[in-house]
């Protein structure tokens, strides 16, 4: 399925084929996330490789916040 996540009121989607990554091993069909799961009773977060591939982070020091756009 699509996995979500909510920052700061917006949603950003990461489909399966992101995420997911299917192989072949001694004959068998395997699967394998490449994504953690991660605490969410408000500690700091980092988000993986999948996420940062589909969305462009940008940060602005002057004005101490974080931009995350949709990579094209």
């Amino acid at each position: 399925p699509t996995i979500s996540f909510n920052l700061c009121g917006k949603q950003f989607s990461l489909d399966p084929s992101v995420y997911a990554h299917r192989d072949t091993k001694d004959g068998k069909k395997v699967s394998m996330m490449k994504i953690g799961f991660l605490d969410l009773e408000g500690d700091p977060v980092i988000l993986g490789d999948p996420f940062l591939q589909e969305f462009y982070t940008y940060y602005d020091l002057e004005e101490n916040r974080i931009g995350i756009s949709k990579s094209k």
